[in-house]
């Protein structure tokens, strides 16, 4: 049998492991053609999260989902720190730890709650 590059057999066992446990999730700085993720984002699109060139953003995004899932209590999508900067939450359903488990979903916007807190120039 030809060996496999480590890469390569990370991607697999990646999709395999997702497939058996959906608190699994990807972070990305658009290398995930070199780690071998982008399989795992096309089976699993909504827990693949690319933040572009921005590697300290991705460092922070995955302090924040692991933080999240720990917490007892997260009233807002977009608590943690940033939470004393918004008025209220533009997502009807926010995700919000279960058992200290964050559920894997993208909240979506609900366009009322956009527009109730919209900044008026």
């Amino acid at each position: 049998m030809p060996a496999k590059a480590s890469r390569a057999a990370f991607g697999e066992a990646l999709v395999e492991l997702g497939a058996k446990d959906d608190r699994i999730v990807t972070v990305d700085a658009d290398l995930s053609k070199s780690t071998m993720t982008a399989k795992f984002a096309k089976t699993y699109p909504s827990r693949a999260f690319n933040v572009g060139i921005a590697e300290s953003g991705m460092i922070g995004l995955a302090a924040g989902l692991a933080l999240a899932a720990a917490l007892p209590d997260l009233p807002f999508a977009c608590g943690l720190g940033t939470a004393p900067l918004l008025a209220g939450d533009v997502v009807a359903d926010p995700l919000v730890p279960e058992g200290g488990v964050l559920p894997v979903r993208r909240p979506e916007p609900d366009p009322a709650l956009l527009a109730r807190w919209a900044v008026v120039a």
